[in-house]
Formats: structure tokens, C-alpha cells, sequence
């Protein structure tokens, strides 16, 4: 006798499958969540640092905690596409941590580490200078192949691109009062 309303076989295994599935993986990946950096208000046992730049905006950022008397490090913000704005919020617990900081889109000799003493409640900026170390210019090859009336054409542009080479300088100030990073002195507004 056949029961009505349950699926036998595999069908119904792979039902039963899926739903526990469902139900298992939210509480797999309930604890990756990153908290806001920027809440409107200070979360509870939560410090904050803000890196910024004043004469550059729209860096991209690659920010890693060293781990105490250890040469291993966590990334607490590493992403290739540039943060709108000059500011870049840490969020970090209270006491004293050390910061390799390093910056994707701008040549430059490697990522520098800093010393930062957190506040909880508070915000701790460090200012970043970027300081002209040398200039470059580098030849940049792209090679196109597209259809013509008679097969392929190819072809080969040729462009020249200069920049800088630039150090990494960084200071830590003073703590201040939380406020949004919008709020704060040091923030420029990304360029339209």
C-alpha cells in the first residue's frame, strides 16, 4: 500500500535532501558576516580606525592585522576595486595592534606596517601620504586579431603609459569621537 502525499524513491530522497540542506546551510555561514565598518552609532567592545589619504582618493586598499610575536597576518580589507572616498574604517577591538597597509592601484615598494593603539568607542585615524619616490614609463602591447573581407587581420597597438613610484608614509593621530567617516574632518567625497 502506497502512502498518499509522500514521494517514495529518489525523488522524494532528493526532496528531503535539498530541505535539510536549506535548513543547514544558513546556519553554516551565519558567523562570516563582517560587521558594518561604519554603523551610525559605536558597537560595544569595537574600536575603529580610519586610514586616509588627502591629496589621493579612490585607492585600493590591502589591509592585514599582524598577529602578536608572529610574522602571520589576517586581512582585515583587501579588494582591487577602489574605495569611493580617501577614507578606509577598520573595525578592530580595543588595544594595540600592528597594520601591514598596502596600496593595489598605485606602484609602489611594498606594503609598510604600523603601530595603532584602538580605543573602544572611539575612532583612531592614521593619515597615509603617498611620497613621490621616482617616475616610470612603460610600453604596453595589444595585440587584436579581428575578421576583414579577406580572413583576419591582425594588429598590434602600441601605447606608452608613465606614472609614479610612490612610498607609503603613515602617521597614527590622536583618537577621536565616533562619527560616521562621512562626518569626519579628514573625509573628501568621492569625485563625480
Amino acid at each position: 500500500m502506497k502512502r498518499k502525499g509522500r514521494v517514495s524513491g529518489w525523488v522524494g530522497a532528493i526532496n528531503r535532501s535539498a530541505f535539510s540542506g536549506a535548513l543547514i546551510f544558513p546556519l553554516l555561514f551565519a558567523g562570516c558576516a563582517t560587521p558594518d565598518p561604519n554603523p551610525p552609532a559605536p558597537l560595544a567592545r569595537t574600536g575603529y580606525v580610519d586610514f586616509y589619504c588627502e591629496t589621493t582618493g579612490d585607492l585600493s586598499w590591502d589591509v592585514s592585522l599582524k598577529k602578536p610575536n608572529s610574522d602571520k597576518t589576517k586581512t582585515a580589507y583587501s579588494e582591487y576595486r577602489p574605495v569611493p572616498g580617501n577614507v578606509l574604517r577598520i573595525a578592530v577591538p580595543p588595544g594595540n595592534h600592528r597594520f601591514v597597509v598596502g596600496i593595489f592601484n598605485r606602484a609602489n615598494p611594498g606594503p609598510e606596517e604600523i603601530d595603532v593603539t584602538v580605543e573602544e568607542a572611539k575612532v583612531t585615524p592614521v593619515k597615509v601620504e603617498l611620497k613621490p619616490l621616482a617616475s616610470y614609463t612603460a610600453n604596453k602591447k595589444v595585440y587584436r586579431f579581428g575578421g576583414s573581407s579577406k580572413g583576419y587581420a591582425k594588429g598590434t597597438k602600441i601605447s606608452t603609459e608613465q606614472g609614479e613610484i610612490v612610498d607609503i608614509v603613515m602617521q597614527p593621530e590622536p583618537a577621536q569621537s565616533y562619527e560616521r567617516k562621512e562626518r569626519m574632518a579628514y573625509f573628501q567625497a568621492p569625485a563625480q
